[in-house]
């Protein structure tokens, strides 16, 4: 709820300018490994995907990773382009959007380190649903991806196709429940495992190809998922089997408070996520455990917010080391957007995340 609150733009926005500064030069961004750039490890992948783990990191751990970008709105409010940048602000890739007439976007044109130039166009059905993905490179439009939805009577999503170049790559198929619910999802490929000697197997196609289930979802009169089970596929030497079941369970106004996760590889483990949420659903406790022989917790977190509804205190314990308490400090502008945050580490000022916003 407050990630949502804190990406939501106040008045008619013209552009965005925001980026992370590290007070501390020895306290840098969260990283996997010590050379895996300045996003962290898995680097820049796609604006979304940086931007969820960004806020998701930001506002729930003690560490951080980068954000650093600078976005352009119509005065729809519609993204028109947007720009992405390393720490030294050397470009690292730009997007430029189109939309149809009902505001959909249809044309996305990808550019990574000022080389090449790659365009998905989004196609919609009668219905204004999408029928199509094409992505292709610029500079080699014989390669591409091509994705192909489907849908029943009522336009329920019950099918989708992906294709390149090289043929049909697979098929998904969705059933669904009496809710109108997809409750299992099948993966057809076209192809099978042959053997190329006495020990090495490959795939090779076939006319008719493999099918298996690769997830159910159990859901409840509410139409909450309360159960899902992930298959692994078959492959040379075995006909695939269950992978990992979860088990959810919701307060009285619909917030998830537990999911229970448990891999059939081992099924003495199971790992546990708990939530509690106050009254108008802000998360304010979080415990994460491994329940086995020793039952114990690997972290617990508490968050706390102000009279604004901001949040301004996180409280992080874990099983093998002392409470750490992180604080959040926030500067707005005349129209209430946030225009800089503060984290502090038990009392020290390690990050400021800055924005800049002009107005049409």
């Amino acid at each position: 709820m407050l990630c949502s609150q804190q990406k939501t733009l106040i008045g008619k926005v013209k552009s965005t300018r925001e980026k992370l500064y590290f007070v501390t030069d020895s306290i840098q961004n969260y990283k996997l490994f010590n050379n895996d750039g300045d996003y962290g490890h898995s680097g820049f992948t796609n604006p979304q995907g940086t931007v969820d783990r960004f806020y998701d990191n930001w506002f729930n751990e003690v560490f951080v990773h980068y954000i650093n970008n600078k976005k352009f709105y119509n005065e729809k409010g519609l993204l028109k382009s947007e720009d992405w940048f390393y720490k030294n602000d050397k470009q690292c890739a730009s997007y430029e959007y189109k939309y149809t007439d009902f505001d959909s976007l249809c044309r996305i044109t990808k550019k990574y380190d000022n080389v090449d130039y790659y365009i998905s166009n989004i196609s919609y059905n009668h219905k204004k649903f999408i029928q199509s993905k094409l992505n292709y490179w610029t500079n080699n439009c014989e390669n591409f991806s091509l994705k192909i939805f489907y849908y029943n009577e009522k336009y329920n999503l019950i099918g989708e196709e992906f294709l390149t170049q090289e043929g049909k790559q697979k098929e998904v198929y969705y059933t669904l429940n009496k809710l109108g619910l997809q409750d299992k999802t099948i993966l057809h490929k076209p192809t099978i495992w042959a053997k190329y000697d006495s020990v090495s197997y490959y795939e090779k196609k076939d006319s008719i190809g493999t099918y298996f289930t690769s997830l159910k979802k159990y859901f409840n009169q509410k139409k909450q998922i309360i159960k899902s089970e992930s298959f692994f596929p078959p492959d040379y030497d075995s006909e695939g089997g269950l992978s990992e079941t979860k088990y959810f369970e919701y307060d009285e106004r619909g917030n998830c408070i537990e999911t229970r996760l448990n891999f059939a590889s081992n099924p003495n483990i199971i790992y546990v996520q708990s939530k509690e949420y106050d009254r108008i659903n802000r998360k304010i406790k979080e415990e994460n455990k491994t329940l086995n022989s020793t039952n114990t917790f690997d972290y617990k977190k508490e968050f706390f917010y102000n009279d604004k509804g901001e949040l301004y205190k996180l409280i992080v314990k874990s099983s093998s080391e002392k409470e750490i308490v992180v604080q959040f400090e926030y500067k707005y502008d005349s129209y209430n957007n946030w225009i800089e945050q503060s984290k502090f580490v038990n009392g020290k000022k390690l990050f400021i995340w800055k924005r800049e916003i002009d107005y049409y």
